[in-house]
């Protein structure tokens, strides 16, 4: 407990019935005399003991941050904000025309577009980021790396895993849009909450209660910045950055690690510091008083109070520390790294998101901003017809001075009343009002369809009051095309400038906080937090066209159908099972796998290869070893057959050669045979015969010697056949 003023004493008792009110002197005496570092003395050269002195005045540079900031801010954004809420809740801003005594009888209401317009960009936004189970897209920097792609899939199934149980993921995401529809901007920050119960008796090792990380979406009234900050990056580029949080007294007292005040002391360094906001009354719809404000009556634990939480920048190092109000420290001054481990790279645990680019330009415009004076107009006409309606149907009566009329009964207006007067049709006279509401409803429809090209989307009602452009299917394609091409645009910016720098401080603190208990039993896998702490690559897809699952599904169709006409074998490496879930994400189903069973991975396995792909190993092994089979049957064909036509050869070749010899020999027996019977017919011998028939004998000794020539022919063309077989050459 620090040392209080002589006036409270150190054995400090709250009072019961009087509390008192200190003022900002003995308030910054309470701030001076504390040690923010812990050190209560220190050795001088000499050896003498002294008190610890700072010579850095860590309260004073927060106060004055905070000042500068706050008037940027009441000079510049407070009326801003404030109407961009007030159009966004369908109510007419401070200082509308419908506010004034002029109008106390007419007709007022506002017409709800920009709030139609703010819940249909949040539902295209619902529609592009969760269609699917995935959150995001994370793989390893290298995929060539084993262990980067094992700790890549792991630390997918850890985020998704964080951002589907331990985060309102897909409340804090809308919320977030919401904020940067309304106001431009969104301000949140991302930490891990760890906290361990003692055990009641005190024996037992404590017990984590809660061991997660989180995502706070801030009020953009609770941050305060240099204006001077880079656009790109406001919250590191600023030299300070002051969160201001509202706590419960109770939660300030239960602080160990905070300095401790009486309960006054508190009250009254949290009112020296007022927080009672316009924005935050406007935002909730709050006329009297603001329901975080700190002005209270009593000292309770349930009171409001506020602490800053303040980031600075000094001498190239980034400091931590909390303030109580401006006028209190509560906390000793830390490095960012020792207060918040993973921001070990020195970028505050903040991000800094907006749907629209506004160079040079922090604080963005909101879609309330861009469309305010189309819903003037909108809300005029509409006003004037209801007016006029309002007169046509009870016309106004022009009433002579003096007249013996009763007034309360012409007033009343109701069916069977009777009014009595002295001179029917002189002393009253009706006016004659003319009707005017065709054209004020032309002038509607020219004035919706002025909105919604402002605000880029496309509302039925347009469509449906204008004959014209319902009837044109074009024209409906076109401004449907526009419309989602602004709306997805805006998407875009959203996700690269809030999502994405979001989900990479998440996958952050998991490689930093994650223990390996939890590891195990998400990824199945035992890996260490030291095996998971590589560079990973994190992407959120949301691209054109991810608004429409009509145009998704096409778009990915005619990418697969596009690649199968250039490489249809490219198809064989593709992941089914994302293939699966995009299609079935776009058609309103988050888990399309689970009509494939074979293709969904059973949480805790190891993870298998795809089956696809391992069927079609199989069927390439099986094609492989059946053209190996036929190859070999082929060649032993082939033998067999080159065999049979050698034996075939030499087959016809003996049969030719046995063909000649029986030609020969009967030829010779025919000759024998022919030279008997002329023997016998000539009565003489053979041998006298034979000389006789000299020439005849000769001739056929010629017979012969042809004969003998064919069959030597007959053998060279077998051998030039059986060369051509062996050598597939043409010749000997």
């Amino acid at each position: 407990m620090p040392n209080l003023p002589p006036s409270l004493g150190n054995d400090y008792v709250q009072p019961t019935e009087e509390v008192v009110d200190y003022d900002s002197a003995d308030i910054h005496v309470l701030a001076n005399e504390i040690n923010i570092h812990g050190d209560e003395q220190y050795q001088d050269e000499e050896g003498e003991q002294e008190e610890y002195v700072d010579p850095i005045d860590w309260l004073g540079i927060a106060r004055q941050s905070y000042r500068d900031s706050t008037d940027f801010l009441d000079a510049g954004l407070r009326d801003r904000w404030k109407r961009n809420y007030s159009l966004a809740n369908s109510k007419h801003p401070a200082g509308s025309k419908y506010y004034t005594d002029a109008y106390r009888s007419r007709s007022k209401n506002f017409r709800g577009k920009t709030a139609a317009a703010i819940r249909q960009n949040e539902s295209a936004c619902a529609v592009a980021l969760f269609s699917t189970v995935d959150y995001t897209d994370i793989t390893a920097i290298n995929p060539d790396v084993e262990e980067q792609v094992v700790a890549a899939k792991a630390i997918k199934q850890l985020v998704n895993e964080r951002l589907e149980n331990d985060i309102p993921w897909f409340l804090t995401c809308q919320g977030a849009y919401k904020d940067v529809m309304t106001v431009g901007t969104v301000v949140s920050k991302q930490y891990w909450k760890f906290e361990e119960k003692q055990s009641a008796d005190g024996l037992l090792d404590p017990i984590k209660s809660e061991d997660k990380p989180v995502i706070e979406l801030i009020p953009i009234e609770n941050c305060r910045l240099s204006p001077a900050a880079n656009w790109i990056d406001p919250i590191n580029s600023s030299p300070y950055f002051i969160h201001m949080i509202p706590m419960y007294l109770a939660d300030v007292k239960a602080r160990q690690d905070w300095i401790e005040y009486p309960n006054d002391v508190i009250q009254s360094a949290t009112k020296s510091g007022t927080e009672n906001d316009s924005i935050r009354r406007e935002r909730e719809g709050v006329t009297n008083q603001d329901p975080k404000s700190s002005e209270v009556s009593s000292v309770q634990d349930h009171d409001i109070v506020w602490v800053h939480e303040v980031f600075l920048r000094h001498e190239d190092e980034e400091f931590v520390y909390y303030t109580l109000g401006t006028d209190l420290i509560l906390s000793q001054v830390m490095l960012l790294e020792e207060a918040y481990p993973h921001c070990i790279d020195g970028k505050r645990p903040f991000a800094f998101g907006s749907a629209d680019v506004a160079a040079h330009t922090v604080y963005r415009k909101g879609l309330p901003e861009r469309v305010e004076g189309s819903q003037a107009r909108a809300n005029n006409i509409s006003n004037q017809r209801y007016d006029n309606v309002e007169q046509v149907l009870n016309k106004q009566k022009h009433v002579r001075r003096g007249a013996n009329i009763d007034y309360r009964a012409l007033r009343t207006r109701a069916p069977g009343v009777t009014v009595e007067m002295d001179q029917p049709g002189v002393d009253v006279v009706s006016e004659d009002m003319q009707d005017v509401t065709s054209s004020s409803y032309q002038e509607q429809n020219y004035s919706n369809m002025d909105f919604d090209e402002e605000a880029g989307v496309l509302s039925n009602s347009v469509v449906a009051s204008n004959t014209g452009l319902s009837e044109r299917v074009g024209n409906m394609q076109i401004m449907d095309s526009n419309a989602n091409v602004i709306t997805e645009y805006q998407l875009r910016i959203f996700v690269e400038t809030w999502v994405e720098p979001v989900i990479r401080q998440i996958v952050k603190m998991v490689q930093g906080y994650e223990d390996e208990q939890t590891i195990l039993q998400v990824t199945g896998k035992p890996l260490t937090q030291q095996q998971i702490a590589t560079p990973i690559k994190c992407r959120v897809s949301v691209g054109f066209g991810a608004t429409d699952p009509t145009k998704k599904v096409q778009k990915l169709m005619m990418g697969l159908e596009t690649l199968a006409k250039i490489n249809p074998e490219i198809l064989q490496e593709a992941d089914y099972g994302e293939i699966v879930s995009e299609v079935f994400g776009a058609l309103g189903w988050r888990d399309g796998l689970r009509f494939f069973p074979s293709l969904e991975k059973k949480e805790g396995e190891e993870e298998q290869p795809d089956q696809q792909l391992q069927k079609m190993q199989e069927q390439i092994q099986q094609l492989q070893q059946y053209i190996q089979t036929q190859q070999a049957e082929l060649e032993s064909k082939e033998r067999i057959t080159d065999k049979n036509n050698k034996t075939k050869l030499q087959i016809e070749a003996l049969k030719i050669e046995s063909k000649d010899e029986q030609i020969l020999a009967e030829s010779y027996a025919k000759r024998e045979l022919e030279l008997d019977k002329l023997a016998i017919t000539e009565g003489t011998k053979r041998d006298t015969l034979e000389q006789k028939h000299g020439i005849d004998s000769d001739k056929l000794t010629l017979d012969s010697a042809k004969e003998m020539n064919r069959q030597a022919d007959i053998m060279n063309t077998t051998a030039e056949l059986e060369f051509k077989m062996n050598t597939g050459k043409d010749g000997i």
